[in-house]
């Protein structure tokens, strides 16, 4: 494998390090503004009824009265199957890829809050598992992904976030896969083309778990201090893959020393990790943030401490939580059990107060993991042209609805927020799309930046829909 991640990056610099920021005199802003941060929580559907969805979602995204107080109005999104299969959770269909099509109890509620973009991702396709003791390879077809992905066409809906789900052979693999198979072009289940051609962007692995640094995208003072925290993480996990259903191997990773001193930086300090899936083509894997805790509900609180949540504002970072709200732990012999209402414990209530503070205060932006994981990429790849005047500069915009960096979406999602770092003293700034119109954007003085200003398009939340 040649250097360990360390020695490789005993001479790190700022420039590379994954930070947001950027010393041009024009550049798009980390976040929204006046964002600092940003938070998102990737919540896998297992075991979820929809009462405990409606319950713990009802106060955190909607503004009605609660048990737990008034709903916060936060924009925290959610996953689905297509396919329900054996055991509970959220999904179109009952039963298995391989029976008839039958329509769950919330299938009605699945597709009206899919269609307003609070379920951007798919938790893999399906609740059906192999058999890990035995290996059996033979679960999954091509087939079974053509009829999944027509399903959610045919109601509308356009996730582009895929999460693999404990041992389905509809996960992806990437460089760390054992038992996944839909990248992999010598299996029946291949559909990875399908996929990307679905409008799939971001692919969660199972390695991709983060247990030591609370996100991402953080600022270091200088090349010391970010070499200093370098050489004191220990969780390379992503350099690693699994052999066996117990035993994992190192990686070796066939490319020159600057693309795996690249690959590393981005495993420490990038939300995205760019690499290649099975089939060969590019493959945005993101990481989520689990802490040293079982991720459900009885670690949240945990998970977003004031103490994690004050780091990430200071280093003005991004995270993706990683959570199962759809189970906790109770009790004195903490037994994990289905959530039901009420689900959220005090301490878990609290947690998502705080969250909410730190937002109406314009410090934490707050959103679904899609539109986060949009953000972050424009932020970091989109291209634009810069023409200066005495009276006016312009700002002008590729056509992003033609990118495969980034979701499908409409332009107006996609440049939804989007905001400019420029000097104070620039005259008047117009931002233009590619059709040659311009924004409406405003200016104000940048909370994060003394002596910047920012151009830029409000953010739009979108809005709780109440079940009825």
């Amino acid at each position: 494998m040649g250097q360990t991640p360390n020695a490789l990056l005993r001479d790190a610099t700022l420039a590379e390090s994954g930070s947001l920021e950027s010393a041009a005199e024009v550049f798009v802003r980390p976040y929204p503004f006046p964002f600092r941060a940003a938070f998102s929580l990737s919540n896998d559907c297992d075991s979820s009824t929809l009462e405990a969805f409606e319950d713990w979602h009802g106060f955190v995204n909607g503004r009605a009265a609660t048990r737990y107080g008034d709903g916060l109005g936060l924009e925290i999104g959610d996953s689905f199957w297509v396919w329900l299969g054996g055991t509970g959770g959220l999904a179109l269909g009952s039963g298995f890829a391989d029976e008839p099509f039958k329509e769950t109890a919330q299938h009605r509620r699945l597709v009206e809050l899919g269609r307003a973009g609070w379920l951007d991702s798919l938790h893999s396709l399906g609740n059906w598992r192999q058999d890990y003791k035995s290996f059996r390879h033979d679960l999954g077809t091509r087939g079974d992904a053509e009829r999944a992905l027509a399903m959610l066409a045919e109601r509308g809906l356009k996730p582009f976030v895929y999460t693999n789900h404990s041992w389905s052979p509809s996960n992806v693999s990437g460089p760390w896969g054992f038992y996944q198979k839909i990248d992999d072009p010598s299996h029946p289940m291949y559909a990875m083309d399908l996929l990307r051609d679905f409008g799939f962007r971001y692919f969660w692995p199972d390695y991709a778990v983060e247990t030591a640094k609370f996100g991402d995208h953080w600022n270091f003072e200088n090349d010391e201090a970010l070499r200093k925290a370098i050489a004191g993480y220990r969780q390379w996990k992503l350099i690693y893959k699994r052999t066996s259903p117990t035993e994992n191997s190192l990686i070796e990773f066939d490319c020159g020393e600057d693309t795996l001193r690249k690959f590393y930086l981005a495993m420490y300090n990038r939300t995205i990790v760019r690499t290649q899936a099975m089939d060969g083509a590019p493959l945005a894997a993101f990481k989520r943030y689990r802490g040293n805790w079982q991720a459900d509900e009885s670690s949240f609180h945990l998970q977003a401490s004031a103490e994690n949540l004050d780091a990430l504002e200071s280093a003005g970072g991004a995270v993706v939580v990683y959570q199962h709200f759809g189970v906790t732990r109770r009790g004195p012999e903490q037994t994990k059990q289905r959530s039901a209402p009420p689900v959220l414990s005090d301490a878990s209530a609290d947690a998502w107060r705080g969250i909410a503070h730190r937002e109406s205060r314009g410090d934490l932006f707050v959103t679904t993991t899609g539109r986060l994981l949009d953000y972050l990429c424009l932020a970091e790849l989109l291209g634009f042209t810069l023409t200066k005047t005495p009276e006016r500069w312009t700002i002008a915009l590729p056509d992003v609805e033609r990118s495969d960096l980034w979701s499908r979406r409409p332009e107006r999602e996609l440049l939804n927020g989007l905001s400019f770092v420029v000097p104070a003293d620039a005259p008047e700034v117009v931002v233009l799309n590619a059709a040659g119109r311009a924004l409406a954007c405003r200016r104000a003085g940048d909370p994060v930046r003394p002596g910047r200003h920012a151009v830029y398009l409000p953010w739009q939340k979108l809005e709780w829909i109440i079940s009825s």
